[in-house]
């Protein structure tokens, strides 16, 4: 299995990922909406690590030395955010694509600060649909991760 050959920041890139589409910002979050947060996070984790193993298998990538699958953990990150449709068609994330794939996994109450907290990674890092290993996406990943930890406070675990 793929989680095999991963490494650990690879693990959690895919987390971050996976958590960042789902959760909210926590600047001023009182402790029952951080257990919100968290609940979110873990039940749509669920669903997200299903779409990662078929983006793993999409790219063929089960049964690669894990220094190849390290070369394409982005290309699985990619595939992912494309299959929560964050990605517009051409590989790019839109701050409307972005609105519409939160809204379409989280609670309304929750959209907003989600939505603001993540458009700072959408700013800040540029993808490049254009390379092979698409690294930027991986890039964009951990910008994520690190909106997810500051969201919910924590980056929640199933």
């Amino acid at each position: 299995m793929a989680f095999r050959k991963m490494g650990r920041s690879s693990v959690l890139v895919v987390l971050a990922l996976v958590l960042a589409v789902h959760t909210m910002t926590a600047h001023s979050l009182d402790e029952a909406m951080k257990k919100e947060c968290l609940k979110i996070s873990r039940r749509t984790l669920k669903v997200m690590l299903k779409a990662f193993n078929a983006c793993n298998d999409k790219l063929k990538l089960h049964h690669v030395s894990g220094e190849e699958y390290q070369k394409k953990i982005g290309c699985v990150v990619r595939c992912v955010m494309d299959t929560v449709k964050v990605l517009d068609d051409k590989g790019m994330i839109t701050e409307e694509s972005l609105k519409s794939s939160i809204e379409a996994n989280i609670p309304a109450e929750f959209v907003g600060p989600a939505h603001e907290i993540l458009m700072k990674c959408v700013k800040e890092q540029k993808l490049d649909p254009a390379d092979e290993n698409c690294k930027s996406y991986l890039d964009m990943g951990t910008c994520m991760q690190g909106a997810v930890a500051e969201a919910c406070g924590e980056l929640p675990m199933m």
